[in-house]
């Protein structure tokens, strides 16, 4: 699914377009290959960040699966990423009283938010409440 992602992001009109079980058979080596080094080393940084910044040993406490797919989509091909922007993003994703992360139509917006496509919204200010955390 984190490659599919890249694929759609990098080649918009090769049929990849979301990331359930009918479009990920769409994926085409050639896409594939072309991105492949980038990716990989995109993948790296993510699961890197997760465990090494956050110190999230393992998917139990990631909140929301799409996150691996935008953190993903955050590192590709990213020379300077921001970790201060990631953490406050994974936090506010995580105790957020709204579910921020539960669809791939958030997860796409959280995509171009991060990468710079358009302008945070989603994750600017938390939202918390002391009864819901408890």
């Amino acid at each position: 699914q984190m490659l599919a992602v890249l694929v759609r992001r990098q080649f918009p009109d090769c049929g990849v377009d979301n990331i359930t079980e009918r479009y990920l058979s769409q994926l085409q080596a050639k896409h594939i290959e072309a991105i492949w080094k980038d990716a990989t080393e995109a993948f790296r940084n993510t699961f890197k960040f997760l465990h090494q910044t956050l110190n999230l040993i393992g998917p139990g406490l990631v909140p929301f699966r799409y996150l691996y797919m935008v953190l993903a989509a955050y590192f590709f091909r990213r020379k300077q990423p921001d970790y201060a922007l990631l953490k406050r993003y994974f936090w506010t994703v995580a105790f957020h009283q709204k579910d921020l992360l539960t669809s791939t139509s958030q997860m796409w917006a959280h995509i171009r938010e991060l990468t710079g496509e358009k302008p945070i919204d989603s994750f600017k200010v938390l939202d918390l409440d002391r009864a819901n955390l408890r």
